[in-house]
């Protein structure tokens, strides 16, 4: 049997989701399809998107490594580079 196979049917396609992880799915999925509905956007809701997603990106990174900024500031941070 090679590295890609289990032994009850021959592939990977039936790995097992733990049911956090599924729900995680559900709900990335479900946004996915409401963001979908909404399009196209306009310039401004990108920008904004592009906004949020930066300032979260930049606060979570920041957490990971052990950083103890607030959102908050995070939010302003980048509103004040970007003028």
């Amino acid at each position: 049997m090679n590295s890609g196979e289990n032994s009850e049917n021959g592939s990977m396609r039936d790995l097992y989701i733990s049911e956090h992880n599924a729900a995680l799915l559900e709900r990335v999925t479900r946004k996915k399809q409401e963001l979908d509905k909404r399009r196209p956007l306009t310039q401004g809701e990108l920008e904004r998107l592009q906004e949020d997603f930066l300032v979260d990106f930049t606060y979570n990174s920041n957490a990971i490594e052990g950083g103890v900024s607030e959102f908050g500031k995070n939010r302003t941070l980048s509103r004040l580079q970007r003028t």
